[in-house]
């Protein structure tokens, strides 16, 4: 359920800090036991305390009878109090350190988000020829051992000083009503209450019944705590859309005459003053293909975000076929893009689903892809062909590709999608020359007849002029 609010949540919330904070608190909250799941699971110790309780009333009941009429029946109704009010002192105890703990958890975010970092991206297999080539070992430790040492004394100490002194509490509380109960039986049989045949059977139940009471108190505790815990899964859930999404159908045309136009756009990144883009006009006619060249950050990447509907301009407008893009059903009208980002992720699935994108791969035409985008000869060498694993992280026989493999596998799913509209954010930064040249000499092969192709590129490509100092057409 949290994967797929995560894979449907507008992009601009994926990137907020505030957010990747809320996810790493409850998959915190799960790995300590709180949270939704929780709620069910004690729930379900609650029902299980509260039978046991029951049955053991039934069986003690006829404890009290015997003491009825004598002045040891007053004793009994005390001890019963005072077992009540240890088991309501240790409810108090446990509910006041459950709730520290949980103070605890939500004032070490950012040092959690750290510790996170170095017990798994930091050490990251992929990482391992960087750390090895610069020896590295000794930064990434020290920093490491930085950040544990900041998280035991902001975290483990505090909870376990907490969680310790609750536990010493339960236990010493749990060890007076075991005894008292052993003790109040005793008194019982030397007295004559109690039958010689009925002591076990009472200091069973008795203590079947404080145990249960206690669990029950506890547990209800627990639950009341678990759902405070809830409230990061539930802020979560109703994260709402920050992009309008409109209800125009995008327009299928035969004859794939689609025109975008930026209209005095300017774009702030959220949470920052400073403009990615500004006052960027341009026209995308049919039948162009059309490189977009800058140094790094001049906005090439966040052009096509903005394009991609990952944001909305902050000032000015996009139009395609002069309707605000807004305006557009959203899945529609990125329907009509391949984009292949500079930052792109393969998975660690087949080779066919990286490609299609999808459980449902035409063999056919996913291999044809590939051929197109120069990944032909390692893939003859691939003993299963499209159902070979990329990387290793679920298979034991999975590949390792080069960044070089890994954006042709990225032009492939680009040209597999079929969209008119194909995007490339630097395409060839991987490649080796050869390649590069091959990719730049047969674009027209490979893309084919797409109305549309958008190079972004730091440097300018061949067979491209410079009309401007952004932008350049085909020659």
């Amino acid at each position: 359920m949290t994967g797929e609010k995560t894979l449907s949540i507008d992009y601009p919330q994926l990137e907020n800090p505030k957010i990747s904070d809320l996810r790493r608190r409850m998959r915190e909250d799960r790995n300590w036991g709180a949270g939704i799941m929780s709620i069910y699971l004690v729930f379900e110790n609650v029902l299980e305390s509260a039978f046991t309780l029951i049955i053991s009333i039934i069986v003690v009941f006829p404890l009290l009878s015997a003491f009825a009429g004598k002045a040891e029946a007053i004793y009994a109704v005390l001890f019963f109090v005072f077992m009540f009010a240890l088991i309501v002192v240790y409810m108090l105890i446990s509910r006041s350190a459950t709730k520290k703990e949980h103070r605890i958890m939500d004032n070490t975010t950012i040092s959690g988000r750290l510790f996170n970092f170095y017990i798994s991206d930091g050490i990251d297999y992929k990482a391992g020829k960087d750390i090895r080539m610069y020896k590295a070992q000794k930064l990434i430790t020290n920093k490491g051992q930085k950040i544990a040492d900041l998280f035991a004394k902001n975290f483990f100490a505090k909870v376990s000083h907490s969680s310790g002194f609750a536990l010493g509490i339960g236990s010493a509380i749990s060890t007076l009503i075991q005894g008292g109960s052993y003790l109040f039986i005793a008194l019982g049989a030397a007295a004559g209450s109690i039958s010689i045949g009925a002591t076990v059977r009472y200091a069973g139940s008795i203590f079947r019944f404080s145990s249960a009471l206690s669990e029950l108190c506890t547990s209800i505790s627990y639950l009341s705590i678990s759902a405070v815990r809830t409230k990061s899964a539930i802020v979560y859930f109703a994260i709402p859309d920050v992009l309008y999404h409109g209800s125009l159908t995008t327009e299928k045309r035969a004859d794939n005459d689609y025109a975008i136009e930026f209209h005095n756009v300017s774009f702030k990144y959220p949470g920052s003053s400073i403009y990615a883009l500004k006052n960027l006009s341009l026209n995308l006619n049919v039948g162009e293909r059309i490189a977009v060249v800058g140094m790094n950050g001049s906005g090439k990447t966040t052009m096509i975000k903005l394009l991609y509907r990952l944001y909305d301009p902050t000032e000015g407008q996009i139009t395609l076929n002069g309707i605000d893009i807004r305006k557009y059903n959203y899945d529609e009208y990125i329907g009509i893009f391949s984009v292949v980002f500079q930052d792109f992720r393969l998975f660690s699935f087949p080779l066919g689903q990286n490609v299609a994108a999808s459980m449902d791969v035409n063999q056919i035409r996913a291999r044809e892809c590939l051929l197109k985008a120069g990944f032909g000869k390692r893939l003859d060498d691939m003993q299963k062909g499209l159902d070979t694993c990329l990387y290793r992280e679920f298979e034991d026989d999975g590949i390792e590709i080069s960044g070089g493999e890994a954006q042709k596998i990225a032009l492939a799913r680009a040209l597999y999608k079929n969209a008119p509209f194909v995007i490339l954010d630097e395409p060839t930064a991987a490649l080796d020359p050869i390649a590069e040249y091959e990719i730049y000499t047969k674009i027209n092969d490979i893309v084919g007849e797409k109305p549309l192709y958008t190079f972004l590129t730091a440097c300018l490509p061949a067979g491209f002029v410079m009309i401007s100092p952004f932008f350049t057409k085909a020659s």
